[in-house]
């Protein structure tokens, strides 16, 4: 399924670059790749990330914490999504914050939040 996605972001992703570069201040106009991690994410460096999304609803207090930790080394103009838990006002100095939304889930209504980097 994510080879699926990473195709179908690929052919996607080179048109709307192409007609919004605006978008990605920090990609000097080479196209932002789409990675898969499988395994436990804090074992990675994705500080140079452009875009993190994290499905948090089961995440304990000391696993947010340390998720938002890794995004403020996120660099400026990088997006931050999170579902369920709203960044703690200690992390949120460096994000603006750009809207929280309910979306269906599998589960029920859940809360999203997107963040972009100052």
């Amino acid at each position: 399924m994510s080879k699926d996605t990473q195709s179908e972001y690929d052919q996607y992703l080179e048109n709307k670059f192409n007609l919004n570069q605006e978008l990605f201040p920090n990609h000097n106009g080479v196209i932002p790749k789409l990675n898969f991690i499988q395994g436990n994410f804090f074992m990675h460096d994705w500080s140079n990330a452009a875009f993190v999304f994290t499905n948090s609803t089961c995440f304990n207090k000391k696993i947010m914490n340390e998720i938002f930790s890794n995004a403020n080394k996120l660099s400026r103009g990088s997006i931050f999504v999170n579902t369920t838990t709203l960044m703690p006002k200690k992390y949120q100095e460096n994000w603006y914050h750009v809207t929280p939304f309910n979306r269906l889930m599998s589960w029920g209504i859940g809360k999203v939040y997107i963040y972009r980097r100052k």
